[in-house]
């Protein structure tokens, strides 16, 4: 077991249970950028939803505050101490996915690449899946 203790995953439909510290942290963050901001009563501020930033256009602008925006709710982990975050669209068929390049620094251990939320646009509809 790491520093991290332990926590359920979130992708086991039996909520099978995590030890490892960098699965723990990247699904910490992953429910960090799924959840819309003010959900949660106790904590207002927890949150980013990525879909609302998505719909409202997706712009080069809107690519950067997108990036910032995840970078800024990523640090807000007590468990984190760097975050960086490269916008990335691919075409796909029929549409295009918008999957950003996120490598999470965290306070202890090594650095690694996190795998957010994969938004895929196409026939006017917006999907999200995990990569």
């Amino acid at each position: 077991m790491g520093d991290y203790g332990e926590s359920i995953n979130i992708f086991s439909p039996m909520f099978r249970r995590l030890t490892a510290d960098e699965a723990i942290l990247s699904q910490a963050l992953y429910m960090r950028l799924d959840t819309r901001r003010g959900f949660y009563w106790d904590d207002p501020e927890y949150g980013l939803s990525v879909d609302d930033l998505l719909n409202a256009g997706l712009t080069s602008d809107a690519l950067v505050n997108l990036s910032a925006a995840i970078k800024s709710e990523c640090e807000k982990d007590e468990r984190v101490s760097s975050v960086t975050v490269v916008p990335a669209i691919n075409p796909t068929a029929g549409g295009y996915e918008v999957s950003p390049d996120i490598r999470v620094f965290p306070l202890s251990g090594g650095s690694f690449q996190f795998v957010g939320p994969v938004m895929s646009f196409g026939d006017g509809a917006l999907r999200k899946g995990v990569q």
